[in-house]
């Protein structure tokens, strides 16, 4: 597959055009023609931090880091450029990736709700040792055990959790200006890119949530 060039010029914006630009994308909806390449799952805590950094927070951002992955499902015939890569149909992948979001949103929001940064190297190994798996309440409230917390704030952080929904994105072709390749030997479905700097939102072409704190969170950008 012809990789393409592109100018860096779109990724240089202030944090007032990054809101409107995300508004514009999630008003738009997830792109499903040729344009996009796959589709990533993350949270509005990660959209926050994109709209005051200008990239994505994520295993892409982590300071002094040797992970800089985007972990994402390839649509639209990559299984030219990814060897060993077993493509999903643009619906399939959408749904693979819905659980997906789910989880990343559950590990920000914890992350986020007893003070830690997103971009925190140490916070997120932690959470990778320590968080939970499958996002099942016994789990989150063992995560935030011995985090200084009240019983009742625990308790409040647990069921906030289990609503949680995240955030969809759809990815274009810039994002293949990193390195991809298979995301494992068990999930031949999925991708891995490395990115320098992290993916910024000129690498995006669309945004979708079901959940309705996601959805509060697009609102209250609108009001802003």
């Amino acid at each position: 597959m012809k990789q393409e060039i592109f100018s860096e010029r779109e990724t240089i914006l202030s944090p007032e055009r990054r809101k409107e630009r995300i508004l514009e994308l999630y008003k738009a909806g997830l792109d499903k023609t040729e344009n996009t390449v796959g589709y990533h799952g993350t949270s509005v805590e990660a959209l926050e931090f994109l709209i005051k950094n200008g990239n994505l927070a994520g295993a892409t951002t982590l300071k002094d880091s040797q992970r800089r992955e985007l972990h994402f499902f390839p649509v639209n015939g990559m299984e030219e450029m990814i060897p060993g890569l077993e493509e999903f149909g643009i619906d399939q992948a959408i749904k693979e990736v819905e659980s997906y979001a789910s989880m990343n949103a559950v590990q920000h929001f914890l992350i986020k709700s007893i003070g830690e940064k997103l971009d925190d190297k140490k916070m997120v190994e932690d959470y990778h040792n320590y968080g939970p798996i499958n996002n099942k309440s016994s789990e989150i409230e063992n995560y935030l055990l011995d985090r200084g917390l009240s019983d009742s704030q625990k308790q409040k952080l647990t069921r906030e959790s289990l609503k949680l929904k995240g955030v969809i994105i759809s990815l274009n072709r810039k994002i293949l200006q990193g390195n991809v390749e298979l995301g494992s030997d068990v999930f031949k479905n999925s991708a891995l890119v490395n990115i320098k700097g992290g993916v910024t939102l000129d690498m995006i072409n669309g945004i979708h949530t079901e959940g309705e704190r996601e959805k509060d969170f697009f609102r209250k950008l609108l009001e802003k």
